[in-house]
C-alpha cells in the first residue's frame, strides 16, 4: 500500500492498494471540486473528451478525478498508456491489455485496474442515503424481499444497508457491462441475504450473456465509512461449475 500527496491541489490525498497478487490494483482520493480548472487535463497529461465543456462545472471535476486515479493504476501496473477513453454510452475505455472501473461523488473518486482484460472489474462509491434518496432506493432499487432483509437486524443500519446493496449492483452492471453490451435493471441481481460487515453476495436472477447465467453468485466486497460506502468486485470472467441449465437465449 501506498500513501501520498499529490503535487495538484486538486487531487488533495491518493492511496494506492494492490489486489490478486499485483495484477490488480485499487486507487481511492479525495478531490476539491472547487478547485477544477480545464487546464488540469493538460497538468495530468490526460485528454480532454469531446463534449466535455458541454458539462456543468461539477460533472467535469468528477470527470477527471476519476481519469486522474485510473492514470495512477495504469501507471502502477507499468503500462506507458495512461489515458482512458470514452465510449458512446459514456464508458471508460480502457488501454489494451488492461481493464477497469471507476466511481465518482462529491469530493471522492475510485478506480479498480486489472491488468487481466478478461477479468470482470466494477466499482461504486455512494453517500449514504437519506430522505427522498432512501426511498428512492427502496422504491427503485429493491425487490420486496429485499428491503425486508436490510431493514432487518442484520450487521448494518437499514440506510447503510440499502445504499450497500444499491451500490453493490451498481458495481455488478459495472463489471458485467463490457460482457452484456446492454443496460439491465436492478431486479436482473439479487441479494438472498443482508449485507455482511465487509461483502453483499447478489445471485443473477435472469440469464444476461454467454457465461452469465441465472442462478451465479457474485461476491462483492463492501467498505462502509460514516458518510459513504464502497463497493468492487475484481472477478474471472469464466462461469463457476455446477450452475443450473441456462433458461431461454442469451
Amino acid at each position: 500500500m501506498q500513501v501520498g500527496r499529490t503535487h495538484a491541489p486538486f487531487l488533495e490525498f491518493c492511496q494506492v492498494t494492490s489486489m490478486l497478487d499485483h495484477d490488480a490494483v485499487m486507487v481511492t482520493a479525495t478531490f476539491d471540486q472547487a478547485r477544477y480548472h480545464g487546464a488540469l487535463f493538460e497538468h495530468w497529461k490526460l485528454g480532454r473528451p469531446p463534449g466535455i465543456e458541454r458539462m456543468v462545472h461539477r460533472r467535469q471535476a468528477h470527470f477527471l478525478a476519476g481519469r486522474i486515479v485510473a492514470a495512477r493504476g495504469l501507471a502502477e501496473l507499468g503500462f506507458a498508456e495512461r489515458d482512458c477513453g470514452r465510449g458512446p454510452l459514456g464508458q471508460p475505455i480502457w488501454p489494451a491489455g488492461t481493464t477497469g472501473s471507476i466511481s465518482h461523488i462529491d469530493g471522492r473518486c475510485a478506480a479498480i485496474i486489472c491488468r487481466d482484460p478478461g477479468r470482470l472489474c466494477g466499482i461504486d462509491m455512494e453517500h449514504i442515503a437519506e430522505g427522498d434518496a432512501l426511498h428512492a432506493i427502496f422504491k427503485q432499487c429493491l425487490s420486496y424481499s429485499e428491503a425486508a432483509l436490510v431493514r432487518s437486524q442484520g450487521a448494518h443500519p437499514a440506510p447503510v444497508a440499502a445504499t450497500a446493496l444499491f451500490s453493490a449492483k451498481e458495481t455488478l452492471f459495472k463489471a458485467l457491462f463490457p460482457r452484456v453490451q446492454r443496460f439491465f435493471g436492478f431486479d436482473a441481481a439479487e441479494a438472498l441475504a443482508p449485507p455482511a460487515p465487509d461483502k453483499i453476495v447478489l445471485r443473477l436472477t435472469q440469464d444476461l450473456a454467454v457465461g452469465l447465467r441465472r442462478g451465479q453468485d457474485f461476491e462483492i466486497t463492501l467498505c462502509v465509512r460514516p458518510d459513504h460506502v464502497r463497493t468492487a468486485l475484481v472477478a474471472p470472467a469464466n462461469p463457476p461449475e455446477n450452475l443450473p441449465a441456462a433458461q431461454g437465449q442469451d
